[in-house]
């Protein structure tokens, strides 16, 4: 029996249809292969929680342990949440840095948890001191430096444009934040809650600060600084390097230690829409310190309101409320202190001025005529209530566009005088 051969041939549209179809098939396998065998270090977002493991990938379901090894893992761009609980670590000049704020290296607490680092007998909490660390934001932490030797955060050696918000920074017997070295510049603080730091055995140290600022270009936004063993801000010269310029402190409240801010040899610092009450000082400008802005401020309820030394200059005061300070308001030892003083409510001191230096603009509002009518100084709530004399009583500043909780200034009418914009209907 003779055998027939029979040859069949696809018809020439289903050949056209299956090789596209190899192809996103062979295209589909290939990435699945990646996926699959992608390393840890080339995730995007790491998680790390006292219950991990270090022999994980780093996932939310599997996350790390030990924040060391979960920094080691960071690079530009990536992120690592920490989960609740309290680390004992250190993070001493290991963070990596990132490459602009687009590309930061962040590390955050996990949404809605507040992880505690409290490491042991080491000299800090954060230590930044390479110029390799930029870029880095760190969110949402307590930093507790009750068993350190020294700083809660460190920033020098070159690190700069490091972030900090929404974070408490406690109990050091060093400063509770100190940024030294004339490189490391452009820092930011925002919403932080520093408090109890130079503090040894309850004994508070003068020389040990909230903040400690001697580079230029810092910025403080939104925080508290209370009960610190000798100054809430300080912004001073570091010996041998240049004098810091273009510090900001604004929209902060700032009360019950030292000085409230203290600013010696610094140029064209900005001091605005603060709370400052409850220190022997308010603010004082000391040893070549020039061109200061003193704006839309609250000084209420110090011992001394606002010091401007000998061998300060060309200070502006304007829009403030300097109210209730017990030995004087305002107290300017030479005509050269002061460059601008107006719009200005000062009231209620134990005497209003003191001094040579003062200029006596007639828009100032000063004497008992003219009551700041606060909603509630015993609770510290220092905001307006209707008829108070500091109402559309300002003038609108460069850069002064909101108050101290973010109301447009004016709101209304005129600018308000001191912190808060009176809220009207």
């Amino acid at each position: 029996m003779r055998r027939v051969l029979v040859m069949v041939k696809a018809p020439p549209h289903r050949a056209s249809f299956l090789l596209p179809l190899t192809i996103i098939l062979i295209f589909a396998a290939l990435m699945l292969a990646y996926h699959a065998a992608r390393t840890p270090a080339e995730l995007d977002v790491y998680y790390v929680s006292p219950d991990g493991s270090d022999h994980n990938p780093g996932t939310l379901d599997a996350p790390f342990q030990t924040l060391r090894h979960a920094v080691s893992r960071l690079e530009a761009g990536k992120t690592l949440y920490i989960r609740a609980g309290t680390y004992a670590e250190a993070l001493e000049n290991t963070i990596p840095g990132g490459d602009s704020w687009d590309r930061p290296v962040t590390i955050a607490a996990y949404p809605g948890e507040l992880p505690v680092l409290a490491p042991v007998d080491t000299r800090r909490v954060l230590y930044f001191n390479r110029p390799t660390q930029h870029y880095i934001i760190i969110d949402g932490l307590i930093l507790d430096g009750a068993r350190i030797q020294n700083q809660v955060v460190k920033i020098s050696g070159g690190a700069h444009h490091i972030r900090i918000l929404n974070s408490e920074i406690k109990n050091a017997p060093g400063q509770g934040i100190h940024i030294s070295q004339w490189e490391s510049q452009y820092n930011e603080f925002i919403n932080v809650d520093v408090h109890h730091n130079g503090l040894v055995d309850g004994v508070p140290n003068d020389h040990v600060h909230g903040i400690y600022i001697q580079t230029s270009h810092n910025t403080v936004r939104g925080s508290r600084f209370w009960s610190n063993g000798g100054q809430g801000v300080q912004i001073r010269r570091q010996s041998g390097f240049e004098q810091p310029v273009g510090n900001v402190v604004e929209g902060s409240r700032i009360y019950d230690q030292g000085r409230c801010v203290i600013v010696f040899d610094a140029l064209d610092t900005t001091i605005a829409n603060n709370v400052i009450s409850g220190c022997s000082i308010g603010i004082q400008l000391n040893y070549d310190t020039a061109n200061t802005r003193i704006w839309n401020n609250t000084i209420v309820g110090n011992i001394r309101g606002i010091e401007l030394s000998r061998r300060s200059a060309a200070a502006s005061l304007i829009n403030n409320i300097i109210a209730d300070n017990a030995e004087y308001g305002v107290r300017a030892l030479l005509p050269q202190a002061v460059s601008d003083m107006q719009y200005n409510l000062i009231t209620g001191n134990g005497a209003d001025f003191v001094g040579e230096g003062i200029v006596r603009a007639a828009d100032n509002l000063i004497g008992a005529d003219y009551p700041p009518r606060f909603r509630n100084p015993d609770r510290r709530d220092y905001s307006l209530r209707r008829r108070s004399a500091a109402i559309d009583a300002g003038i609108s500043l460069p850069d002064i566009t909101t108050d101290i909780l973010g109301t447009p200034r004016p709101f209304g009418g005129a600018v308000d005088l001191g912190a808060y914009e009176f809220p009207r209907e």
